[in-house]
């Protein structure tokens, strides 16, 4: 990564700005154990993405007021910035899919983030729990919400690629 920790004002302003490569800014911190464990996958995405993502780590307890403009909520945040818009973001502790979505957010390639692993199987078990109980109490409605949530679990894959 391009100088971790010590993204400057106008690295960020470079960064988001109009001019160069589509970057991507990881917002950490130190006492972040959801950060030390996606770092090793940031650095491995960035290394595949070297030359078309620019990545620009800030750490958010010694830069608070880059965290607040960038409105980072958690730690690790992921954002991807392409021609000065903040096109994908990604907050807490993901996997591999997860951090290569925001880097092809960032280079123009996908629309970023999409739905992991994890976070697919879970809506997928959640709908079809709630699909069964439907069944047994004979409730269209609650059927309805179990086919929700499972599309909601499996919508990205349905989507045009770019």
């Amino acid at each position: 990564m391009t100088n971790p920790g010590g993204a400057t004002r106008s690295t960020l302003e470079e960064l988001l700005g109009d001019q160069g490569l589509p970057g991507v800014v990881v917002v950490t911190a130190p006492h972040c154990p959801h950060c030390r464990t996606v770092a090793p996958i940031v650095e491995r995405v960035a290394a595949a993405h070297e030359g078309r993502v620019q990545v620009v780590g800030v750490d958010a307890s010694h830069m608070p007021e880059q965290a607040r403009a960038l409105k980072v909520r958690g730690t690790p945040t992921l954002l991807a910035a392409r021609d000065g818009v903040v096109v994908a973001r990604h907050v807490g502790a993901g996997g591999t899919a997860e951090v290569e979505g925001v880097f092809a957010a960032a280079a123009g390639e996908g629309t970023g983030g999409g739905v992991g692993t994890t976070n697919r199987r879970l809506r997928t078990l959640a709908g079809a729990a709630v699909l069964t109980i439907a069944l047994f109490a004979d409730s269209w409605i609650l059927a309805t919400i179990g086919v929700a949530f499972i599309a909601a679990g499996w919508y990205d894959l349905l989507l045009p690629k770019k």
